[in-house]
């Protein structure tokens, strides 16, 4: 079996913990010679999965429209934003870098982030104000 064919779920990558929110920046096109445009083409969402040690996982989201910042900007880490996926796959992909070396990696994207709810058995400890 190549290892490019595997596929990763959500529930996969955070053990199936909560998804938070840690960044949305926009993602760019870019052309044949690989650099980047100024078209916008969707959001790149970074969000942390406690569950499985806060390891992080950027997913291209190919809805440009961001509904998020406004709320990140208002989160804290008593009350952090938790965010869920539509249509939402990963990949592991392995490359060579400059230095020669071979890196591997999960790629993941997704057609669509939205909020959902905090989890009702998560102990965040006391509240913070």
């Amino acid at each position: 079996m190549q290892i490019r064919n595997l596929r990763l779920t959500l529930d996969a990558l955070s053990h199936g913990g909560p998804v938070i929110l840690k960044s949305v920046a926009p993602d760019y096109e870019y052309d044949g010679d690989n650099r980047r445009t100024d078209k916008v083409v969707g959001l790149r969402v970074t969000v942390v999965f406690p569950g499985n040690g806060y390891d992080t996982q950027t997913v291209k989201v190919t809805d440009p429209t961001d509904r998020l910042s406004v709320l990140l900007d208002k989160a804290t880490p008593s009350h952090p934003v938790y965010v869920d996926f539509d249509g939402f796959t990963a990949s592991v992909y392995t490359m060579r870098g400059e230095d020669g070396r071979w890196r591997t990696g999960v790629s993941a994207k997704a057609a669509a982030v939205r909020v959902v709810q905090a989890p009702d058995d998560l102990d965040l400890g006391p509240e913070v104000d």
